[in-house]
């Protein structure tokens, strides 16, 4: 019976305990800032439709175009240095290259250089790679591998 009378007596305590809203309500302004955003580049595995190069599968146009354009260089070929470069590079919506670098151990004698600018020489050969009806930047990674034959 005592504790039913404290629960009678305390309820009504309970409910001046509580705050009332304290959310300041403001207007939103009439003129929104537009921050541009990146360029969004997308990872080759994520993509609807895959860029194509020189109108051809990436595999066989690039590899055609690279043992055609691919010079070895003479501080390799003279030191008999072989190996693999690995170039990754961005294919713009506008079928540019950009932000190609060397993803691979250097090997050093001119061979890094000479992957770069073969990749660079084919900008505005590819066509984009389409993502939800839309062209769209995609990463890729080429191995250029430089032997002696």
């Amino acid at each position: 019976m005592r504790i039913l009378f404290c629960i009678i007596c305390f309820t009504p305590l309970l409910t001046f305990a509580q705050t009332a809203d304290s959310t300041e309500y403001v207007d939103p302004p009439e003129e929104l800032e537009i921050i541009e955003q990146e360029e969004q580049v997308y990872d080759i595995y994520a993509i609807d439709q895959t860029p194509l190069f020189n109108d051809q599968d990436v595999d066989a146009g690039l590899s055609s175009y690279l043992s055609k354009n691919v010079s070895y260089p003479d501080t390799a070929m003279n030191s008999e240095v072989q190996g693999k470069v690995v170039v990754s590079f961005t294919i713009n919506k506008d079928s540019s290259i950009s932000d190609v670098k060397v993803v691979s151990n250097p090997i050093g004698f001119g061979l890094e250089e000479e992957a770069i600018r073969v990749i660079e020489s084919t900008s505005g050969m590819w066509t984009p790679a389409i993502h939800r009806g839309a062209y769209v930047a995609v990463r890729y990674r080429i191995p250029i591998v430089f032997v002696l034959y």
